[in-house]
Formats: C-alpha cells, sequence, structure tokens
C-alpha cells in the first residue's frame, strides 16, 4: 500500500513513492509528515461530505469543517 505524507502549509497530500521527484524539482514541502492511510483515505481519496470543505485544524492534520467558515 502506497504510502502518503501530509503537508499543513499546502493543505495536501504526497504520494511517498513521488518524493524524489517532487525534491528533484524543488517542490516538497519541508513540513510533511506521514499520515495513516485511513487519514489519506478519508480526507483525500473519497469526497468530503455534504457542505463540509478541508482544512488544516490545531495538530496540524487535515479536519473536516463548514464550507466557508473561516
Amino acid at each position: 500500500m502506497e504510502k502518503y505524507f501530509f503537508s499543513p502549509s499546502n493543505n495536501a497530500f504526497y504520494p511517498a513513492s513521488l518524493r524524489s521527484v517532487y525534491e528533484a524539482a524543488g517542490s516538497w514541502p519541508e513540513d510533511s509528515v506521514v499520515v495513516e492511510s485511513a487519514v489519506y483515505k478519508v480526507f483525500s481519496a473519497s469526497a468530503a461530505p455534504a457542505g463540509m470543505e478541508r482544512c488544516v485544524g490545531p495538530e496540524n492534520m487535515p479536519i473536516w469543517r463548514e464550507a466557508g467558515q473561516r
């Protein structure tokens, strides 16, 4: 199974298998951390719950919040 990293500053997931490509391009996020596959599946591989959007929570991990809420 693929391993994924999450970057809080980009609110994005990155596959470990492409890390060398991102690094060669100088675009690998320095703040990326490994996340469990379940986190990736919930927040990236499936659609957001109705009326929700992905954002970065207080622990620098993805969370759902109401769309448009700041």
